[in-house]
């Protein structure tokens, strides 16, 4: 018998998540990646929205 555990994510992001988060961007905008494959990486590291992402990745922007 395989059991497979998933790890359940709140629905909200806690203010530390959201700096993490902001400073894993500001760290790929400095590595000079491509702004396309933030979004893509975004959603399959951190199991998130297609359009959260785009947030935190505006975000990340407004503050740079």
């Amino acid at each position: 018998m395989l059991l497979v555990f998933v790890e359940v994510m709140p629905k909200k992001m806690t203010k530390q998540e959201s700096e993490l988060r902001i400073a894993h961007t500001a760290e790929l905008v400095t590595e000079r990646q491509a702004y396309c494959s933030f979004t893509s990486l975004f959603t399959a590291k951190y199991g998130i929205s297609t359009r959260r992402a785009r947030q935190i990745i505006s975000n990340t922007f407004n503050l740079l």
